[in-house]
């Protein structure tokens, strides 16, 4: 954690962007399997991984930075070899990623309110 995220004003852009991104992620998982739109939704999953590992990244927190570019990758991954279907173990690798971010959030938002 660095001097920025001391900052009440860049916390608080912090927190409102990465609300933004959890929310996306959870609507657009939702929907994947069972979507048409597959390849679209995982897209956009792993642009929030890419958000996630950037804004993480320059608050230096690096517990959300290595999941988030692992979860980047693993989507990334699974859209450049293009899927079938997915199974079961990459929607759990997946969710189980963004659920960690968000329990780590939580957790964050919860310390710097006492």
């Amino acid at each position: 954690m660095n001097d920025y995220f001391q900052n009440p004003l860049y916390r608080k852009a912090f927190f409102e962007d990465t609300d933004r991104i959890m929310a996306g992620f959870q609507k657009d998982f939702s929907l994947l399997k069972s979507g048409p739109d597959k390849n679209d939704l995982l897209k956009n999953i792993c642009r929030y991984a890419h958000s996630l590992k950037g804004l993480s990244g320059m608050m230096e927190l690096e517990e959300i930075e290595q999941i988030s570019a692992g979860l980047e990758f693993t989507t990334g991954k699974i859209l450049k070899e293009g899927f079938v279907e997915l199974d079961e173990n990459m929607l759990g690798e997946i969710k189980n990623g963004f659920n960690k971010i968000g329990e780590l959030l939580v957790r964050m938002k919860n310390e710097t309110l006492h």
